[in-house]
């Protein structure tokens, strides 16, 4: 290992004794600056990788009709309804 120099405030260093000393959770401060690093390291590498992966492109929406090709829609399917309706009926339509 290497041995770095830091400079922390005097609050910062409060807060990590306490850590230390209450909680019992790291053994020492090199082993909290270890983690702490650590885990900065993880979550910086993850978020760079999450960047790296572009989303998937969004499925282009079909763009409605307009209205003057839902009048031209309209009137085809009511050709071809009075259309079969002719053909069952025998071709009378009254």
């Amino acid at each position: 290992m290497k041995i770095v120099t830091v400079n922390i405030i005097k609050e910062d260093i409060a807060k990590i004794k306490r850590l230390i000393g209450e909680t019992s959770l790291y053994p020492s401060r090199s082993e909290f600056f270890r983690v702490a690093i650590r885990n900065f390291i993880v979550r910086e590498l993850n978020l760079l990788y999450q960047e790296a992966i572009p989303e998937p492109e969004p499925e282009p929406q079909p763009t409605p009709p307009s209205e003057d090709a839902l009048r031209e829609m309209c009137k085809i399917a009511k050709a071809n309804y009075l259309q079969k309706l002719l053909q069952n009926s025998g071709g009378h339509l009254l």
